[in-house]
């Protein structure tokens, strides 16, 4: 069995600025999960709200008909 020699570890500066990049695109990843939750949450409360008023417009309309026509 040889003795090898170790190299010292050291970081390089293109090491040190892959790792910064990503350090960054992980905390990206987690803003764009965020994001993507509370659209999907804003969605559907918008989805909710206008199938709601669409709802309270025909029912309007069917008893305005219902009036006019004497039912």
């Amino acid at each position: 069995m040889t003795n090898r020699k170790k190299r010292p570890v050291t970081t390089s500066p293109e090491l040190a600025l892959m790792q910064e990049m990503n350090a960054r695109l992980i905390r990206i990843e987690a803003n764009v999960d965020e994001v993507k939750a509370a659209a999907m949450k804003q969605g559907a409360i918008a989805g909710a709200i206008s199938g709601s008023v669409a709802g309270g417009m025909v029912a309007a309309v069917i008893l305005m008909i219902k009036a006019r026509m004497g039912f």
